[in-house]
């Protein structure tokens, strides 16, 4: 057996790698249920303090703004916690995994105790009662199984974040636990198990069913516990992908193939095709759209003060140069999951249409010079 096979039908490579299976006339399959929910809060813009500046303009009687981009929750942290485990008892979850609460771990189910949600509740009380500050992030994790399918669920919020985010985030992952191996199954048998559940139609269309229905209880319960908060599924990816693995079928078996349409390296399913015509475009292109946006307005900005012989880099240059990096590194950590980009499980790095994924980098005041640069010697020519 060839070795790149025999690793992918191992066993213990499959308990590694929870979410990968065989399936028919493919090579390995990432099965990946995933909704994520945003939740804006009633919240307050944060002012910074009043330079020189602004108390003189304050005492010839004009206006001064002193709001910033950064919001602060109405809601403390600690509340947020207690009305997101009330949404969890509502529908019978009470398995939690970890807290972390300001980055300091919390609580951590190393075990695997079942019903242990009170517990990491008591564990956050007592922290709180050595905390001399307020909280300003947690995460919390729960799983839960209903019918045949695990959910994992996290949820993240901070006191304080950017205007254009919202107040907290909570991902959603489902996975059907008939494909995780069993005890002491050899790897064909695994095989042939796997490949009767993925080629039935009707079980994947009634998980997906059973799994978007999950997401909306959640959904709900959580509008019931959250009063005046605003929810709002922004991605929801149901079903499972082709890896641009090597295909381990024989070339001859392919060739019988064809179709009217071209070949096209993604499908989408129903549930996105209604998600693209409700929703708009995905946040991932509205965000790249900002950042082009904006990184062609500051050239502008630079090549305007350049011709007006101004040594120094003007100050909407420096401030904008500070937001298109801060939209950039919020790109490169949410695009991986907004995509829900595949991973090589050889080098474990992320692949986009087959190819590995590279972040965008930062973008420096030179970087900004030289493009003003290029783009003069364009207009010249």
């Amino acid at each position: 057996m060839d070795s790149a096979l025999a690793c992918a039908l191992a066993p213990t490579d499959f308990s590694t790698f929870g979410d990968w299976v065989w399936g028919p006339r493919v090579t390995l399959t990432r099965v990946r249920f995933v909704a994520t929910l945003d939740i804006d809060l009633p919240a307050d813009v944060i002012e910074h303090a009043p330079t020189f500046w602004d108390r003189c303009k304050g005492l010839t009687g004009t206006a001064v703004d002193l709001s910033t981009d950064r919001v602060r929750s109405r809601i403390e942290a600690s509340t947020f916690l207690y009305q997101v485990r009330s949404a969890l008892v509502a529908l019978g979850i009470d398995n939690a995994r970890w807290l972390v609460v300001d980055g300091t771990p919390v609580f951590e189910d190393h075990k695997g105790v079942p019903n242990d949600l009170p517990e990491l509740m008591t564990a956050f009380a007592d922290h709180v009662l050595l905390q001399t500050q307020a909280i300003r992030q947690l995460r919390l994790c729960v799983e839960h199984e209903e019918a045949g399918l695990g959910v994992e669920i996290e949820a993240r919020m901070a006191a304080e974040h950017p205007r254009d985010e919202p107040a907290a985030r909570v991902s959603i992952t489902g996975r059907i636990l008939d494909l995780g191996p069993r005890h002491d199954e050899s790897g064909g048998a695994y095989r042939r198990r796997i490949e009767q559940i993925v080629s039935d139609a009707a079980r994947w269309a009634a998980v997906k069913v059973q799994f978007s229905t999950f997401v909306s209880r959640f959904e709900q319960a959580l509008g019931v516990a959250l009063p005046g908060a605003s929810v709002q599924s922004t991605t929801r990816q149901l079903g499972f992908e082709l890896q641009g693995e090597p295909s381990l079928w024989p070339e001859s078996s392919k060739r019988g193939l064809s179709t009217a349409s071209p070949q096209r390296n993604f499908t989408l399913s129903l549930e996105q095709r209604i998600a693209a015509a409700i929703g708009g475009p995905p946040a991932y292109a509205v965000r790249l759209r900002k950042i082009e946006a904006l990184e062609a307005h500051l050239v502008n900005q630079l090549a305007m003060a350049e011709r007006q012989s101004l040594d120094i880099v003007p100050a909407v240059v420096t401030r904008g140069l500070d937001e298109l990096n801060r939209l950039i590194d919020q790109h490169n950590r949410y695009y991986p999951i907004e995509r829900n980009l595949a991973m090589d499980p050889s080098t474990g790095a992320l692949l986009a249409v087959g190819e590995p994924w590279t972040p965008l980098g930062a973008v420096s005041i030179q970087e900004l010079r030289h493009r003003t640069a290029a783009m003069r010697a364009g207009r010249q020519e």
